[in-house]
C-alpha cells in the first residue's frame, strides 16, 4: 500500500490537532475542577450528575422552606405569648373588679385599662408577616383578620379557617400558618374584653340587681378567659411541636445533602493529581510531536535522493 506525502502530512496535522484538543481539555478540567465538561465526555456520569444536582437543588429548597416556616411560626409564637400576657392581665382586672371596696369611678378606670388592652390585642391579632400578609387570616392574607362591626359593635373574623402547608422534606409537609378561626374564635378575646369594659362602665353596683349583674359578668369573663388561655396554650404547643419537627427534618436534609454531594463529587470532581500528571505527559508528547512534524514537513524530494 502506497502512502503519499500529502497523506503523511495530513495524518500528522490530525495527530497534532487531537493532541492539542486533549491538552486544552485537561487545562479546562484543571481550571474548573470538573472531570466532566460536557455530556459526551462521559454520558453515564453526566446523567448521574444531572440527577444528583437536581436532588441537591430540591433539598436546598426544602431547607429554604423550613427557614421561611420557622420565621413565620416564631412570629406567631411571640404574638401568642403577648396575647397570653394580655389575657393574664384581663383576668387580674376581672378579679380586682369584683372587690366590694371599689367605687364606680374605680371600675371606670379599670375599664379604661381594658380598652387599652383591646387595642393591643387587636393589633396583635392583625399582625402581618414579612410579606405584609395578615398572620391569622388563613388563605385571605390580604384581608385584615379582625375588625369592629360598626352596626353590631362586635369584633368579627374576616379571614378563613385554612392553613398553609409547605413542603419541608420529600414526604413531609407541615402547616406554616394558623388561622384565627382555630386560635381565637372559640372565645374571641376581643369580644370578651369588650363585654368586660362595657359592663364595668355601665353596671350600677349600688343596687342588688346591679351587683348580681356584675357578679355574673365577672364570672362569665373568668370562664371565657380560661377558654382563651387554653386555646392559646394549645396553639403555642402545636407551634412548638412543628418547630421541633422542622429542626429534625433540617438535620435529615443536611445529612442527605452531604451524602448526595459526596456522590456528586465522585462523578463530577476532578482528581487534580491525576490531571496534572496527565497534563505534563500531554505537554511533553505534544512538544515531541511538533518537533517530529517540523522535521518531517521540512524534508523535500532532494533530501530523499541524497
Amino acid at each position: 500500500m502506497r502512502i503519499s506525502t500529502q497523506q503523511v502530512f495530513l495524518n500528522n496535522v490530525d495527530n497534532l490537532s487531537r493532541a492539542n484538543s486533549e491538552l486544552i481539555k485537561t487545562q479546562e478540567q484543571i481550571a474548573t475542577g470538573k472531570r466532566v465538561l460536557q455530556p459526551s465526555d462521559d454520558p453515564l456520569a453526566a446523567t448521574q450528575i444531572i440527577k444528583l444536582e437536581r436532588e441537591v437543588d430540591r433539598t436546598e429548597q426544602f431547607q429554604t422552606n423550613i427557614d421561611l416556616a420557622t420565621r413565620r411560626l416564631s412570629l406567631e409564637e411571640s404574638t401568642l405569648d403577648e396575647l397570653f400576657n394580655n389575657a393574664v392581665r384581663l383576668r387580674e382586672i376581672t378579679i380586682q373588679a369584683g372587690s366590694a371596696a371599689l367605687s364606680s369611678q374605680d371600675r371606670v378606670a379599670l375599664a379604661t385599662e381594658v380598652d387599652g388592652i383591646i387595642d393591643q390585642m387587636q393589633g396583635l391579632m392583625n399582625t402581618r408577616d414579612v410579606q405584609g400578609e395578615y398572620l391569622f387570616s388563613g388563605f385571605q392574607g390580604d384581608q385584615q383578620a379582625y375588625t369592629l362591626n360598626a352596626v353590631t359593635q362586635r369584633y368579627e373574623f374576616q379571614g378563613d379557617a385554612e392553613q398553609r402547608y409547605i413542603q419541608i422534606g420529600p414526604d413531609n409537609r407541615i402547616a406554616a400558618t394558623d388561622s384565627g378561626a382555630q386560635l381565637f374564635e372559640p372565645e374571641n378575646p376581643l369580644n370578651v374584653a369588650l363585654d368586660l369594659s362595657n359592663g364595668l362602665k355601665s353596671i350600677d353596683t349600688g343596687t342588688e340587681a346591679g351587683r348580681t349583674q356584675m357578679e355574673t359578668l365577672l364570672g362569665d369573663t373568668l370562664t371565657a378567659l380560661e377558654g382563651v388561655q387554653d386555646s392559646n396554650i394549645r396553639g403555642r404547643t402545636s407551634i412548638g411541636a412543628r418547630m421541633n419537627a422542622m429542626d429534625q427534618q433540617a438535620l435529615m436534609n443536611d445529612n442527605y445533602t452531604l451524602i448526595t454531594q459526596e456522590a456528586l463529587s465522585s462523578f463530577r470532581d476532578l482528581d487534580y493529581n491525576e490531571a496534572i500528571s496527565r497534563l505534563t505527559l500531554q505537554q511533553t508528547t505534544l512538544e515531541a510531536a511538533y518537533a517530529s512534524f517540523s522535521k518531517v514537513s521540512g524534508l523535500s524530494l532532494f533530501d530523499y535522493i541524497r
